[in-house]
C-alpha cells in the first residue's frame, strides 16, 4: 500500500521562476538573476540510505524529490528555489487525473551558479 501524503506534510515553501537579465541600479549593467513567477507549498520526500547509495556516481547524485499539489504551470523550463538553493527540474511525474488530491513529483538537481 502506498504511503499516504497528508496536507500537513506540506510545510516547506518552493519558488518557481526563470533566470532573466535584470538591470543593476548601481552599475547600469545587466546581471542574471532568479525572477520568481509563483510559489507553492511542498513536501521534500526523504530517501532511504540504500537509495542514496544507489544514486552515487550517476546523474541523479545531487537530486531531491519535491512533492507539490498538481499544477499544470510547472514545466522543465522553470528553475526552482528551495531552501535558498537553486535547482533545475530534471523530471516531472505529473498526476493529471481528476482526483482532488493529485500530486506532482519533481526531481530537481542542484545547480552551482544561477545565470
Amino acid at each position: 500500500m502506498p504511503r499516504k501524503i497528508l496536507p500537513s506534510m506540506f510545510n516547506k515553501r518552493v519558488e518557481f521562476g526563470t533566470i532573466q537579465n535584470v538591470a543593476n541600479d548601481n552599475t547600469g549593467d545587466y546581471d542574471s538573476k532568479f525572477v520568481s513567477q509563483f510559489n507553492l507549498w511542498c513536501y521534500p520526500q526523504k530517501r532511504t540510505l540504500t537509495q542514496q547509495y544507489q544514486l552515487l556516481g550517476i546523474q541523479l547524485e545531487d537530486t531531491t524529490v519535491l512533492i507539490v499539489r498538481h499544477n499544470p504551470s510547472i514545466t522543465k523550463q522553470l528553475k526552482v528555489k528551495y531552501a535558498d538553493r537553486y535547482y533545475d527540474i530534471l523530471n516531472i511525474s505529473s498526476d493529471d487525473s481528476l482526483n482532488y488530491m493529485a500530486y506532482d513529483y519533481l526531481t530537481v538537481k542542484l545547480i552551482n551558479k544561477v545565470g
